[in-house]
């Protein structure tokens, strides 16, 4: 859904408790806010971090998957509130917050990482959300409930992002998508999938219009294919439409500080094995944009020539060329496509389109 983000002026009587040392905060789950699972009584999951910058509050948690993870994607993808009680300086407020953004990498990200590691080496987090303030509701102490800390089930290893050690890196690709299932189930599908992938070697980034992933391109394949498969449903048509693109000029800067990106030296895959076992049928269209390549016709041509090498070439139509077969297949051509375009151009963008589960196939 599309919502306006109008920042609220956080209140004077809230700095005292934002800034107090040892300050703590928790975010609030109620029973109706539970996506997967079902607890009868309020909990509230312990936060990492919450700091005020500007106008904007932000909330660092544990851990993405997670009960409190959950609730603030839901709250960035739908629009939902959340509730937050925080802790300090002698008082205590149960805060009401719009998600913004979430952060898995980049500036605010790595000096809320690098405070969290000051306080142990094995210390880490999942992700920052960005939230604007909405209200504040004084209580005269802690409420009544259970309190859980979420420790991190799987060490991520961020320290392994070469900005925070300064190792150099190689090109960097970027993947903005969005998943269309046809379905009333569709919050459940889409936000399963989202949390099911490893997005350990990829910077990614989900707001009000889609998911984004970047990194070395063999990392965002990987979490695109993913996310996709992991979306699959017996009997539902569904879409994916991704923007992969390599070298845009406003990227170049960024991409050298590494800032919105994380370029991992490790060549294997995080999700594969989790992905081997899982086949079926798709098609998808794609449209390659070699920009700036003055013999363009011939690069597209030889991508297209690819997918007759490989046997999964349909037809090309209107703007369009079609390949059809098992999804392992597809995702094997749109790599091998994409590794050719980054070892043969500077600047290229390909929207692809995937689709499963025709409604004229059920016919």
């Amino acid at each position: 859904m599309i919502r306006p983000i109008v920042k609220n002026k956080i209140p004077l009587e809230l700095s005292p408790c934002l800034s107090a040392a040892g300050r703590k905060c928790w975010v609030e789950i109620r029973p109706e806010d539970r996506v997967y699972t079902h607890c009868p009584e309020t909990e509230y999951g312990e936060c990492a971090d919450i700091f005020q910058e500007g106008d904007s509050l932000y909330l660092a948690i544990y851990n993405e998957k997670s009960p409190e993870g959950a609730l603030l994607a839901r709250a960035l993808w739908f629009g939902k509130e959340a509730r937050v009680l925080l802790m300090g300086g002698g008082a205590c407020f149960r805060l009401t917050l719009q998600a913004d953004r979430c952060h898995i990498s980049g500036g605010i990200f790595e000096k809320e990482l690098v405070a969290l590691r000051a306080q142990g080496r094995a210390a880490d987090m999942g992700a920052v959300f960005e939230m604007t303030f909405l209200g504040a509701e004084p209580l005269p102490g802690k409420p009544e409930g259970r309190y859980r800390k979420e420790e991190m089930r799987m060490f991520e290893m961020h320290l392994d992002n070469p900005r925070l050690h300064g190792e150099g890196t190689g090109p960097v690709t970027g993947c903005r998508f969005s998943l269309a299932p046809m379905s009333d189930a569709f919050i459940d599908i889409i936000l399963s999938s989202i949390a099911k992938v490893d997005t350990s070697r990829v910077w990614s980034m989900t707001d009000e219009f889609s998911t984004v992933y970047r990194g070395r391109l063999i990392h965002v394949m990987d979490a695109l294919k993913a996310c996709f498969l992991h979306s699959y449903r017996k009997g539902v048509h569904m879409t994916l439409n991704a923007l992969l693109t390599k070298g845009c000029p406003g990227d170049a800067e960024k991409d050298a500080r590494l800032e919105d990106a994380v370029w991992s030296p490790e060549d294997t895959l995080p999700n594969e094995a989790a992905l081997a076992d899982i086949h079926f049928p798709a098609a998808a269209k794609f449209e390659l944009y070699p920009l700036g390549a003055g013999d363009y016709l011939e690069k597209i041509q030889e991508i297209i020539g690819l997918a007759k090498e490989m046997g999964i070439y349909d037809r090309t139509a209107y703007y369009v060329t079609v390949v059809k077969g098992d999804v392992q297949e597809l995702f094997r051509y749109f790599s091998l496509a994409a590794a050719r375009c980054e070892a043969a151009m500077e600047h290229y963008a390909m929207e692809i389109t995937f689709a499963v589960n025709f409604p004229e196939e059920e016919a």
